[in-house]
């Protein structure tokens, strides 16, 4: 696999969809997308809303399930306007604080744009799912969604300047 650049340490990265509120106190019961890798999590203390907006925050739990207070939202009203957007963190609490930086290598690559090796279009990345055996990544276009084994078996190379990702021949499943 050919990797070209790195992730930038200003690279926003997704860390949860939001939920619908939890209780009444305008809190959030989030899963954190990276699994088992929790060592990063209490750092987060800024998150940003999809169109940039800051968000002061306090994270409680552990072990992939979290209760996400944000400042200024203090009822379950305030909670619901926000619900189902995404949250996202600043790539760089997770380059500083953790020590499995490998393993989150694939969620760099979030909003990538896919090609087969002969350049023709496959789709974005819009999301990783992991089900024990590797990390996937799921590809969609305006006619189908794709699954590709996130190794160098199905990647060629990936290019974080341009934000693109070239698979191996036809390997999209």
């Amino acid at each position: 696999m050919l990797i070209t650049g790195s992730p930038s340490k200003t690279t926003k990265l997704p860390l949860s969809l939001l939920p619908p509120p939890f209780g009444l106190d305008g809190l959030f019961k989030i899963n954190n997308l990276w699994g088992r890798y929790d060592e990063c999590i209490p750092n987060f203390r800024e998150l940003y809303r999809e169109d940039g907006t800051v968000l002061n925050c306090t994270l409680k739990g552990k072990e992939r399930h979290y209760i996400l207070s944000i400042s200024g939202i203090d009822n379950r009203e305030k909670a619901k306007e926000i619900s189902g957007e995404w949250l996202y963190c600043e790539s760089s609490v997770i380059i500083n604080s953790c020590k499995y930086l490998e393993q989150y290598f694939v969620y760099f690559t979030l909003n990538f744009t896919c090609y087969y090796q002969n350049n023709d279009y496959l789709g974005q990345v819009v999301d990783v799912k992991n089900y024990g055996g590797g990390d996937i990544l799921q590809i969609i276009n305006q006619k189908k969604e794709y699954l590709v084994l996130f190794t160098c078996d199905f990647i060629n190379s990936i290019d974080f300047k341009e934000k693109t990702i070239t698979l191996v021949g036809s390997c999209a499943l």
